[in-house]
């Protein structure tokens, strides 16, 4: 299981979306009077009345008020969207030194979001709030640091800043801490180290973590070399819809890894992850089909996945884009004119089901 790149494509499951990252003021301390009429309003879902109640206290230079008020303008509650307006009172409240704002503030410069898009922006507001010791902002500046975007590129400094949510326990932060140990980013590759903060994650339900901790009991990299527990760990994360543990899984049950061999259940978990999207399902998912192994013999469907898959596989994936390529091709000498044609038909039709 080695071959399987590590590194996977959403590491940046740490940065909030500008406009989620409101919601955690709900558990800031609250000032005494209309902020908390203001807060039950907006908690019943009477905005207007949250606006006008909050509005007077922001115009007074309530930092918790001004973040709210911007959480209105910002989802179009209550007032007209302005995302602009949305960043000028989160920089009011930034600049009291509200951690929260601070975030909020560098998300929106990181984004382009009510303001021009600015890293060294970004980077300066999320400083604040990560030296205040907020676990968001300091995933947040480590990736800023491991990407060089707005701040000089530094792999230490990185690892400092996740190490520092890490162990607090905040389980995004370990389970990018435990990518860094793997792939020996700002410090020496440790599997061992990389399992301790993957198995720390994952107990907190982070499904990329057991992921990548199953990948390293499958390979026996840090761990004793275990599929009963690879299985194990892969089926906790598949079972969230993570896309890699379901294809490993599928992979497990169609070698007989681990558990025993089971085609169907091999075709359930490919099939789980092909329609999400995930082309390396794809490609396999397509090859059962042609082959008829555990089910009907189906050359529209074999052709359907693996001409997804040929689509869907990056650039940096030539050799399995060219593969999947090569195999739906070898399928038209075998099929009827109508059938290409259906299985065209679905493929251009089919889109990506979330779960």
């Amino acid at each position: 299981m080695g071959a399987e790149p590590k590194r996977w494509a959403c590491r940046q499951v740490s940065i909030i979306v500008w406009a989620l990252v409101f919601l955690v003021t709900a558990s800031m301390p609250s000032i005494a009077g209309t902020y908390e009429d203001g807060m039950a309003a907006y908690n019943r879902g009477d905005f207007d009345a949250a606006f006008r109640l909050l509005r007077p206290l922001a115009d007074d230079g309530s930092p918790l008020a001004q973040t709210r008020l911007a959480l209105l303008y910002a989802n179009g509650q209550g007032v007209r969207q302005d995302y602009a307006e949305a960043a000028r009172w989160e920089r009011r409240a930034a600049e009291q030194g509200l951690a929260q704002a601070q975030i909020n503030l560098g998300m929106a410069y990181q984004t382009g979001t009510g303001v021009p898009q600015d890293d060294v922006e970004a980077a300066k507001w999320l400083l604040k709030a990560a030296r205040q010791g907020h676990e968001i902002a300091q995933v947040a500046v480590a990736m800023l640091y491991e990407d060089g975007a707005g701040v000089p590129k530094s792999y230490s400094d990185a690892i400092n800043w996740y190490k520092k949510a890490a162990e607090n326990g905040y389980s995004p932060a370990q389970q990018e801490l435990g990518r860094m140990y793997e792939e020996g980013k700002g410090t020496g590759q440790s599997y061992v180290d990389a399992a301790q903060w993957y198995e720390k994650a994952a107990r907190q339900g982070e499904a990329q973590a057991a992921t990548a901790l199953a990948i390293l009991y499958a390979d026996g990299h840090g761990v004793p070399k275990d599929l009963t527990v690879a299985r194990r760990l892969f089926l906790q994360a598949a079972t969230t819809g993570d896309v890699r543990a379901q294809t490993f899984l599928g992979r497990m049950y169609q070698n007989g890894e681990g558990t025993p061999q089971s085609y169907v259940e091999a075709i359930r978990w490919y099939g789980k992850a092909a329609e999400q999207g995930a082309p390396l399902a794809q490609l396999l998912l397509g090859a059962i089909y042609a082959d008829g192994k555990g089910v009907p013999r189906d050359y529209v469907q074999a052709y359907k996945w693996l001409n997804l898959a040929a689509s869907r596989f990056p650039a940096s994936q030539s050799t399995m884009r060219d593969k999947a390529a090569t195999a739906r091709n070898q399928l038209e000498g075998a099929m009827t004119k109508d059938q290409i044609a259906e299985a065209q038909r679905l493929s251009q039709q089919w889109t990506p089901q979330s779960q």
